[in-house]
């Protein structure tokens, strides 16, 4: 890593998070945050694929195994159109290790504006 890439990396106060083509659970996800990721918000992407935008979870207690951060339990609050279920109550996480997670708001391709094809 050159200097220049380092200094950079080291001065920002937000965790570097790789794009890559495989997707990531959700304690691979969280692991890279400050306090492992208490207050992210998060969705599962099969949220995405059926056109879920305003969907998330909030979470607000993670327990990871003691030999690897693959893998753990998290609670979180439900959010739905942007309004709490349950009365706000954290809830367990379900299928942290089984679907792919992103961070919430997705952030949509930016598109050309005025380009024709």
């Amino acid at each position: 890593m050159t200097s220049i890439a380092r200094k950079l990396i080291y001065s920002s106060e937000l965790p570097v998070v790789v794009e890559s083509q495989r997707g990531k659970n959700l304690y691979q996800l969280l692991n890279v945050f400050p306090y492992f990721g208490i207050g992210q918000k998060v969705l599962p992407t099969k949220w995405m694929a059926k056109g879920f935008r305003r969907e998330y979870i909030e979470v607000t207690k993670i327990r990871f195994k003691k030999k690897t951060i693959n893998h753990g339990k998290a609670w979180g609050i439900k959010y739905w159109n942007g309004v709490p279920v349950d009365g706000g109550k954290p809830k367990k996480i379900r299928g942290g290790v089984k679907w792919n997670w992103i961070t919430w708001p997705v952030r949509e391709p930016n598109e050309r504006a005025g380009f024709w094809h």
